[in-house]
């Protein structure tokens, strides 16, 4: 996608002269008032008629900067071409305003490492998006992701910051904690919801001070990460039921990223189909009707979901794909009231149904998963597994 524009305006300075050679193919020098205003729109101006702010932005302009001695501020907005290239490649579908805004926001998160959140409904892609962001913000350094609802409660400390051995019951050795280990490189902690307020009080002490102790040690261990987090629960709804403190969320949430559910932008599904089919040799043909029929479904474990049913349909022998059926497991509730397995593993299927509905109806978010059927992380997190054991055997069949 070619970058617009850029527009330098003045009739009495030659504003061209404070971009350096090599950049200047990017500006466009206008003197002329209605030019300027019928090329406005979605483009950069830099101007010294700070009279015609207003009217620029009233006409769709994407930022407006003062002149003269505008190129320092200029450039953290620019968007070069290793990061056209970079979204070209991995993220096709974002155009326009939306495109925009995310070229900025790894912009802010590369040049002043500010903490990213991404927001969205479980199976988004929020951890490959995180990965991609650290591939072009960061990429020499090590990426390590952790997801956060899969840490007991009483060990979550130990697991960020590391301890020293015989500092509790059970460290038997010295142990060197997520924060240690990521120095230098990016940290992406999903379901960042997980930690309780007293690790939340320290983590952000660590991101504000670049400086942990970990548990039993005497001395201070200096670190600088980027920092990624992520969460499908409202988190300003756990502010008020006193689960999350309000500085810790205006840390994590300098900036903010919300993937948009699969059913909210149809159109993409066909752009996401065939990002899927560069990885096989076999191309799959869909008709108007499959396609069409595609765009209609609701997909509720969203990206997951499209990638699992691809992943199915290459499976198959044919190749032209002429309607699409939603893939809906049997109703175990159906089946006999004494199954072969007895009564140890009808509850086992019941269990699993039950999560299984749960687990859509609340889009995947932990929090209410958990409230809603009345069981621990623990738990949750158990029969979470088995659910995408069983979704990748369907995809398989």
């Amino acid at each position: 996608m070619k970058e617009p524009k850029i527009i330098l305006f003045s009739k009495s300075l030659n504003l061209i002269e404070e971009v350096p050679m090599g950049q200047r193919e990017r500006f466009l020098s206008l003197e002329d008032e209605e030019l300027l205003f019928r090329k406005a729109c979605g483009t950069t101006v830099i101007t010294n008629h700070c009279a015609l702010i207003e009217k620029l932005y009233k006409l769709g302009a994407t930022h407006v900067f003062k002149a003269p001695d505008f190129w320092d501020d200029l450039q953290p907005f620019l968007i070069d071409d290793q990061l056209n290239n970079f979204l070209n490649k991995h993220f096709p579908c974002l155009e326009g305003q939306r495109r925009q805004d995310f070229s900025s926001l790894l912009t802010s998160h590369k040049l002043a490492q500010l903490p990213l959140l991404l927001t969205g409904e479980s199976g988004t892609g929020k951890t490959y998006l995180a990965k991609k962001i650290h591939d072009y913000t960061n990429p020499k350094k090590v990426f390590i992701a952790k997801n956060l609802s899969e840490i007991p409660s009483n060990l979550m400390e130990s697991e960020l910051f590391g301890h020293k051995k015989g500092s509790f019951t059970g460290a038997t050795t010295d142990k060197k904690g997520l924060l240690e280990r990521v120095n230098g490189g990016t940290l992406f902690l999903d379901e960042i919801s997980g930690l309780s307020l007293e690790v939340q009080m320290k983590l952000l002490k660590v991101i504000e001070e670049k400086e942990f102790t970990p548990i039993g040690a005497t001395r201070s261990i200096k670190v600088t990460f980027h920092l990624i987090s992520a969460t499908c629960d409202d988190l300003q709804e756990m502010i008020k039921g006193k689960k999350m403190r309000p500085d810790f969320l205006a840390r994590i949430n300098a900036l903010q990223w919300h993937l948009i559910p699969l059913r909210e932008r149809k159109h993409d599904i066909t752009n996401y189909l065939e990002t899927l089919q560069k990885d096989y040799k076999r191309q799959i043909y869909f008709t108007p009707e499959a396609r069409e029929a595609l765009e209609n479904y609701s997909w509720p474990n969203n990206i997951r979901e499209l990638k699992n049913y691809y992943q199915r349909i290459q499976s198959l022998r044919a190749s032209v794909i002429r309607n699409f059926e939603k893939q809906t497991p049997p109703n175990r509730y159906q089946r006999s009231i004494c199954p072969s397995k007895g009564l140890p593993g009808l509850i086992e299927e019941v269990e699993g149904e039950v999560f299984r509905n749960s687990y859509q109806q609340n889009q995947g978010r932990p929090n209410h998963i958990c409230k809603d059927l009345k069981i621990s992380k623990s738990v949750f997190y158990r029969l979470s597994q088995q659910l995408e054991t069983e979704v990748k055997k369907e995809a398989s069949h």
